[in-house]
């Protein structure tokens, strides 16, 4: 997939081959201070505790293994313009990463917005602490960031921006839980999302989950999402007839 994501985001997505990865390294880190931290018996716990213990505003950050084939970097920008900034003129490898760094903005002792890009940017903190939290494991990651999805108090920010991280990990660790989104969020906006998702990732296994939700979703747009969805998949003449046939 080769997509180009609107610049006033300043994030942009393309479509790259990739290559190894360095689990746990750290993106390099401009312009704040960076305290290191053991994901020990479990990233939610260790979360927890740094986040309690901010008295301003902070960034708490990891690396996790990524499927798919994009970067994800943005420009002239920084961590508290809601994103992060790539070094003007630096050099981009063509062969791609296959290491995501997933970052936590921390502010009135609760996460507030999740933002994602790939190791090779370099990251404007604006001053702020990184709280870098080594040894996480995907599976740990993927639970983390889907508590933001069960969770009616969370900003929609974050919301947005943990179901886009739970889609760029692996999918054994990500699928399942894209799924029962699909089928059984709350809100429409996050049914739909995943549906975009899942039919990126999981191909022949987003297939069911998506002409359910065509089929039985209340909602107008998820169905219109579905539909779209179900465009993204390998092309199948069969299953197509079938689903247009219902």
């Amino acid at each position: 997939m080769r997509r180009l994501v609107n610049s006033s985001i300043g994030f942009v997505l393309l479509t790259l081959a990739l290559g190894p990865a360095i689990a746990g390294a750290q993106p390099k880190i401009t312009n704040g201070r960076v305290q290191t931290h053991a994901a020990g018996a479990g990233l939610d716990q260790t979360v927890r505790a740094i986040v309690g213990q901010q008295s301003e505003p902070a960034w708490i950050g990891y690396t996790v293994p990524t499927r798919g084939e994009r970067r994800v970097c943005c420009t002239g920008c920084t961590f508290d313009d809601r994103a992060i900034a790539l070094e003007t003129g630096r050099p981009v490898r063509l062969e791609g990463t296959q290491t995501l760094v997933i970052l936590y903005r921390v502010e009135d002792r609760a996460i507030q917005r999740i933002r994602i890009f790939s190791e090779e940017c370099e990251l404007d903190a604006g001053g702020r602490t990184i709280h870098w939290v080594e040894g996480v494991k995907p599976a740990d990651s993927v639970k983390l960031l889907a508590s933001f999805l069960s969770r009616g108090d969370r900003p929609s920010s974050s919301t947005n921006g943990a179901i886009v991280a739970i889609a760029m990990h692996e999918d054994s660790v990500a699928v399942p839980v894209l799924l029962d989104a699909a089928r059984g969020h709350a809100d429409p906006k996050v049914r739909g999302d995943a549906l975009f998702w899942l039919a990126q990732k999981a191909g022949d296994k987003a297939a069911g989950a998506i002409t359910e939700r065509l089929e039985q979703d209340p909602d107008t747009d998820v169905k219109r999402r579905a539909v779209f969805a179900l465009s993204q998949l390998p092309r199948d003449d069969d299953f197509f007839a079938e689903v247009l046939a219902k």
